[in-house]
């Protein structure tokens, strides 16, 4: 065997399916309130799908999982966003019916006759 072909000389696949989200794949997480290294965006993805993450992640739940986690460095990692938000279904229109009236205002005043003289 080579030891030229070994892993590394392969193309890495993608981490959750994108290339955006290897773009990130590297980005440092660090938590600035605790002063906290937590990894990297794939750092944390791997590590949901590993025994020590409690290995309950899909890589496609881990992807999303950190990428809601880590929304400011790693969003791109999860669920590609919805292009419009989903309309309402319609209901179906009764048969054509005609247009209501436009409202109608109420007639101006009219002048007021004259009161007779009084007898």
């Amino acid at each position: 065997s080579d030891p030229r072909t070994g892993p590394s000389s392969m193309q890495t696949p993608l981490l959750c399916g994108s290339a955006a989200c290897d773009a990130v794949r590297d980005t440092r997480l660090v938590d600035k309130a605790l002063y906290l290294d937590l990894g990297t965006c794939g750092e944390r993805i791997i590590f949901l799908q590993s025994r020590l993450g409690s290995g309950r992640f899909e890589r496609r739940a881990a992807c999303d999982k950190v990428a809601l986690d880590f929304p400011g460095e790693c969003s791109q990692c999860g669920p590609e966003p919805p292009s419009s938000p989903p309309s309402p279904p319609s209901l179906p229109l009764p048969p054509s019916l005609p247009p209501p009236p436009p409202p109608s205002l109420p007639p101006p005043p009219s002048p007021s006759p004259p009161l007779p003289p009084p007898p």
